[in-house]
């Protein structure tokens, strides 16, 4: 009986067997055709109708537009640095013109500086001020210019602003591309563009200064040349009237009253005379002497005494009439020497 059992276990499991493989079988000769199949497919795969291209078309005509947005912004930028440009060189021109025509005026004062010899003091001063206000005219041409070149940069710069933000809302509106990019480069180009404008505001500054610099220098220069042509002309002018003057002074110097020689002989014989007088004190002793003939003898004392006073009062005077004359001459010639 078990061996039964086993032997109907054996045989399930034969027909099982049998029926797996047979399944297999089938499945492998499944598989076969599936290749077969596989392998008889195109390689590519071709449409058998036409599409419509709409959103072709949309995203090149998105980019055409944003390419021309650029284009045209980029025309703008350029004709606006033209306009600056040739605004630029017309005011740089119109400043070489005017240094042109203020260099030969101070040629022409440069030569009046070398023929200072037959000039008056006042001529001499006020050609140092012709030249003083030359070059002041240079600086504050120069002034001009800055404030001019400045006015340009800022007009510029507004420009160059709205036309940033213009195309900038152009572009947004475009949609071509995503609104953070179209402002970053937006961005780069404004960061071009100013760059660009603190390069031309630091050659304006070098400019302005060199300008400056170059004034100051011809300035000092003339100011040098005019001072060694004023002590040449002191010393043409001082060194003649100096000697005339000191000629003129030695002559009045030595000047004597008319009636020197004179006054001296009165001089003498008035003092001879009231010697003389004293002298006849010597006769006057008592008992012969009276009071009568004392008076008489101190009243020719006094007299002569009184002479020579006057006479010392009159020399004086006519000496200090003298003195005073000789000075108011002095004064005049000194006025001739201005």
């Amino acid at each position: 009986m078990r061996t039964e059992c086993v032997s109907s276990a054996d045989s399930n499991t034969t027909s099982s067997t049998s029926e797996f493989c047979s399944s297999c079988t089938r499945q492998e000769r499944d598989d076969e055709g599936d290749e077969d199949d596989v392998s008889t497919l195109p390689d590519s795969i071709e449409t058998s109708h036409l599409t419509s291209g709409i959103l072709d078309k949309l995203v090149q005509k998105t980019r055409q537009k944003h390419d021309e947005a650029l284009k045209q912004m980029d025309t703008h930028l350029a004709h606006l640095s033209q306009a600056c440009e040739t605004e630029v060189r017309t005011l740089c021109e119109q400043l070489k013109s005017s240094l042109q025509k203020a260099d030969l005026r101070l040629d022409t004062l440069k030569d009046r500086m070398g023929h200072l010899q037959h000039s008056s003091l006042q001529e001499v001063l006020s050609l140092w001020e012709e030249v003083h206000e030359e070059v002041k005219e240079r600086n504050n041409r120069f002034s001009e210019l800055n404030l001019q070149l400045n006015d340009c940069e800022r007009q510029r710069t507004d420009e160059l602003r709205a036309i940033l933000r213009t195309h900038s809302q152009l572009l947004e509106e475009i949609r071509f591309l995503p609104s953070s990019e179209v402002h970053r480069l937006i961005h780069m180009e404004a960061t071009k563009l100013n760059v660009a404008l603190l390069v031309n505001r630091c050659s304006i500054a070098h400019l302005l200064l060199h300008l400056k610099q170059d004034n100051l220098q011809q300035e000092f220069l003339l100011h040098l040349q005019w001072e060694e042509r004023l002590n040449s002309w002191r010393s043409v002018r001082i060194s003649g009237p100096v000697e005339r003057f000191r000629t003129f002074f030695s002559s009045v110097v030595g000047r004597q009253p008319l009636s020197d020689q004179q006054m001296k002989q009165t001089q003498q014989d008035l003092t001879q005379q009231r010697c003389d007088i004293i002298q006849q004190i010597r006769t006057m002793a008592p008992p012969t002497i009276s009071s009568t003939a004392v008076s008489d003898w101190f009243n020719q004392l006094t007299a002569v005494n009184q002479q020579i006073d006057q006479h010392h009062t009159d020399f004086l005077r006519q000496l200090k009439r003298l003195h005073q004359q000789t000075w108011q001459d002095c004064l005049a010639e000194a006025e001739k020497c201005k």
